[in-house]
């Protein structure tokens, strides 16, 4: 048999995977019984026969492991958006439960506290049989993926694997938490507004809203329009085509509630697709469902060199779906701030 990468390139004797019946016996029949991921099990358990092997759940020494594969290919999705680019893990960095990477244009983080449930997956694909990693979370979502390529360290993958391999994994239930939105009042939104206006970057607004014990949209129509205001939703199709035309330096992000992944570079291409936009250059790709996108936000933060304007999308049921922004340090950001002032603002909340 032989065997590929996710790229179809194919592998040398060298790295080709060993023989473990017993592991990979025991593997199946543990996806075959367990109900977690609920939503990603009838994708895995199919007939061609992917072999999916639980991992323990000590995610940060696992991630602490990532550089060993050298080049690999992270995938970040929720269920309207998906972000995919190359890289390495040789600068991933560690804070409690969550971990970091930044590597050229990319800026990986993810939240492994919400982490439920990791796998070492190998699945046949039209090219041959590809490898990685997927991990979900405590409803089964997908939080992110790990794709070997050409340039990937097969024998580092299979070490992984070997070491972080868990034969006992308990069966566990998939369980959907009700979210409570905690009341607010005129000192929370002071609190809210004096925490906002010390940010730097969009990012640093997370850790203040967890902090804060609220919700994104919440904090939103808390704070007011000087900070986040809604637009029309039906502008932003050809909001993308004005940015193709337009050459620039963007950052586009999507987020779940177990990882944030985003790009920052120049847009190549957008083109529409039968399931919305596909933006891409040579570094990354990016689909995006703007057909399920229910509202839009203009989103404003202070920045050291002026001030960062983002447009957030999120679903009907308050999922955020994709953040694109222009950082104010690059080239011909004020025409993306020109661009979010002309979209139709809506009332806020």
């Amino acid at each position: 048999m032989n065997y590929y990468n996710n790229e179809g390139a194919k592998l040398s004797n060298s790295t080709r995977p060993f023989s473990n019946k017993i592991k990979t016996s025991a593997a199946l029949r543990w996806l075959e019984h367990t109900r977690i991921p609920s939503r990603r099990v009838e994708q895995l358990n199919t007939s061609r026969g992917p072999i999916a092997l639980p991992l323990q759940n000590d995610w940060q020494a696992l991630l602490n492991q990532l550089y060993t594969l050298a080049t690999v290919s992270v995938i970040t999705r929720n269920p309207h958006a998906t972000i995919e680019q190359k890289t390495d893990f040789q600068a991933i960095r560690f804070e409690q439960q969550r971990a970091t990477l930044h590597n050229n244009n990319l800026n990986l983080q993810f939240c492994f506290g919400d982490w439920q449930s990791g796998f070492a997956i190998s699945e046949s694909t039209p090219q041959g049989i590809s490898h990685g990693f997927r991990f979900y979370d405590k409803n089964g979502n997908e939080t992110h993926q790990i794709n070997l390529t050409s340039e990937s360290n097969f024998a580092a993958y299979e070490a992984i694997k070997i070491t972080f391999a868990d034969h006992n994994a308990p069966l566990t239930s998939v369980t959907t938490p009700i979210e409570q939105t905690r009341v607010t009042d005129e000192q929370d939104r002071h609190t809210l507004c004096q925490d906002w206006l010390k940010l730097q970057t969009p990012l640093e607004l997370d850790q203040t809203l967890q902090q804060l014990g609220l919700q994104r949209l919440q904090a939103f129509q808390l704070a007011g329009a000087d900070f986040a205001y809604p637009v029309d939703i039906a502008e932003i199709g050809s909001l993308l085509h004005v940015v193709n035309d337009a050459d620039l330096h963007l950052c586009l992000g999507v987020r779940n509630p177990g990882a944030l992944q985003i790009h920052c570079g120049h847009i190549e291409v957008i083109q529409e697709t039968d399931e919305g936009h596909l933006l891409r250059n040579n570094h990354f790709k990016m689909n995006l469902n703007l057909n399920k996108a229910h509202s839009a936000w203009v989103v404003r933060t202070p920045h050291p060199k002026g001030e960062t304007i983002a447009l957030e999308l999120y679903g009907n049921s308050e999922q955020h779906i994709a953040l694109i922004y222009a950082d104010p340090s690059q080239p011909k950001a004020h025409h993306w701030q020109q661009l979010m002032a002309h979209l139709t603002p809506l009332q806020n909340g």
